[in-house]
């Protein structure tokens, strides 16, 4: 969008050529959020584009190891992305005139929609977290581009007007199948202008490739003062029986004692192949201490949980 600004001491006029290979901006494939700011709150989040391992750096900024408000979200493949923009707003003269409003109208929104597998009720539950704090997005093109707003040498998100945040499912029917639709404004303080990609090259993949992780849960019990279960899952299962994170190995635990801040040195194994129960085997521990489990693998995000000691 136009910026607005004008200057009588040093005016300017559009030179309008271009060179012969330029980087078009191809239609998006889906948008990853990334957090306006980090832990601080007034830190911003964004991507050294100077970096000699960029395509690493984007990547490790994906692992549930990295903190959550600098982390990166990538949504699954999108269908039917809309950029609508509202009429700018105009004041008309007596003399036939039109005089532009400044700052009023000229917003785009984005929409888009999810279809069946992408469109699922665990996927509209994660969706419907986004909105309560300030984000921004790169776009995601087909052609595996990543795009967003250069400042200096730091590639940002585009803000996004998190207060017009909307989700909501759209349900199959006996000619479709279910979707989510989805949609937000683009911040009126967004210069478009300033849009560059980090290319598929540059990467050395293509952003398409990148995914988001999978929620799962833990259920702990203590079945003595030196064994722990667990049951992971990624409520992506049954009503009565929620999918189960399998295959999981000593190496994906982190076991810690948080009341002497002791990690504790434990064996995890899977008594029953492909049921995500886990027995873990800790030292005994003294009454009511409370003992921290962390999973810990790529392509999930497990939320800490605690329990006491026997």
């Amino acid at each position: 969008m136009a910026t607005g600004i004008c200057s009588c001491d040093a005016p300017t006029f559009p030179s309008m050529g271009r060179p012969n290979c330029v980087i078009e901006m191809r239609t998006m494939a889906f948008p990853i959020i990334f957090p306006r700011y980090k832990a601080d709150g007034i830190t911003r989040n964004e991507i050294d584009v100077t970096s000699a391992t960029i395509g690493a750096d984007i990547q490790a900024l994906l692992l549930a190891t990295v903190d959550a408000e600098s982390r990166l979200y990538p949504f699954p493949r999108i269908e039917e992305p809309t950029w609508e923009r509202s009429d700018s707003v105009t004041e008309d003269a007596p003399s036939g005139r039109s005089y532009k409003i400044f700052g009023q109208g000229g917003v785009y929104t984005l929409a888009f929609k999810t279809y069946a597998k992408d469109a699922v009720a665990p996927l509209l539950k994660q969706a419907e977290r986004l909105g309560c704090s300030d984000f921004d997005f790169f776009y995601v093109s087909v052609d595996g581009n990543l795009w967003g707003e250069l400042e200096g040498t730091k590639l940002r998100g585009y803000k996004a007007n998190s207060d017009s945040y909307d989700t909501f499912k759209e349900f199959a029917t006996d000619s479709t199948v279910e979707k989510l639709n989805v949609m937000w404004d683009l911040d009126q303080d967004v210069a478009l202008g300033n849009s560059y990609a980090i290319t598929a090259e540059e990467l050395g993949y293509k952003a398409t490739t990148l995914t988001g992780n999978i929620t799962a849960t833990q259920t702990l019990a203590s079945a003595s003062d030196v064994l722990i279960t667990d049951l992971v899952s990624d409520a992506f299962g049954t009503a009565n029986n929620a999918g189960n994170v399998t295959g999981l190995v000593t190496a994906d635990f982190t076991v810690t004692n948080t009341t002497t801040s002791t990690v504790l040195v434990v064996t995890v194994t899977e008594p029953t192949a492909g049921s995500g129960n886990y027995n873990i085997a800790i030292p005994a521990q003294t009454f009511d201490d409370v003992i921290q489990v962390e999973i810990a693998k790529a392509g999930y995000d497990v939320a800490l949980k605690t329990i006491t000691a026997l």
